[in-house]
């Protein structure tokens, strides 16, 4: 006997197996044994394939999880990185020539000249001290980005045949592709992979038309406001 529920009315039934087909005995549904038999074995090859997805990410989550906080310190590194290249020294030192030029070209008017090469040098000077500093702070992070990458890509190639590439192992990605196999949305690595290079592409794309219609838009202001400018010339240059 094949137990099952009613895709009628949800009862709990059986079914003889060596029929081809049968009835409900609640709701008199005719179900066709060898479709539902077809029904089971997709569920169950569907069960089966979720299982090996989960536990292939479960593995990998808890293997790259032991360097969590490699990639953390990593990614914190970088950040300080960016930001001081980023730092206004150069800006600093650019303000600092202008003045300075300018103040060589005042100096002949007196007092106002000399205050403004005094004041260009000063310039001059905090940015070529803020941007030794810059220097010396990125050089000494540089080298602990580079072990701590040494790192990641020396536990990558321990785990042996790993199915996703290490650019994919930061414990922030793994979470999503986790939560696609967990959700359903991919039943492997390699789908879950597929799927959210699937959606960064669509978020790009998005991205891109956001700023084309904002360009526009202030394409379309800009002649606009031009328009307008040449009516009210145009209306004050008749009444004239």
């Amino acid at each position: 006997m094949l137990s099952l529920k009613c895709p009628g009315c949800g009862a709990n039934i059986e079914l003889d197996e060596s029929r081809d087909f049968g009835f409900c005995s609640y709701c008199g549904y005719k179900m066709m044994l060898k479709d539902v038999v077809e029904v089971r074995h997709r569920e169950a090859s569907s069960t089966d394939r979720y299982s090996d997805g989960m536990t292939e990410m479960t593995k990998i989550m808890d293997y790259f999880g032991q360097i969590s906080d490699k990639y953390q310190k990593r990614e914190e590194l970088k950040k300080q990185y960016a930001e001081l290249q980023k730092k206004g020294y150069k800006a600093l030192t650019g303000w600092g020539i202008v003045i300075t030029v300018i103040g060589l070209l005042s100096i002949s008017s007196g007092a106002f000249g000399v205050v403004l090469l005094i004041v260009g040098c000063l310039f001059l000077a905090g940015g070529y001290s803020q941007g030794e500093k810059s220097k010396k702070e990125m050089e000494a992070i540089k080298p602990q980005i580079t072990q701590l990458e040494n790192e990641i890509i020396k536990h990558y190639e321990d785990y042996g045949v790993c199915p996703l590439g290490i650019e994919y192992t930061q414990p922030a990605v793994l979470s999503i592709l986790s939560n696609y196999i967990r959700q359903g949305r991919a039943y492997n690595v390699k789908e879950a992979i597929n799927l959210l290079e699937d959606e960064n592409y669509k978020n790009e794309m998005r991205q891109i038309a956001i700023n084309t219609q904002k360009a526009a838009e202030e394409q379309a202001r800009a002649a606009r406001d031009m328009a307008i400018s040449s009516s009210y010339n145009g209306l004050f240059n008749s009444r004239k």
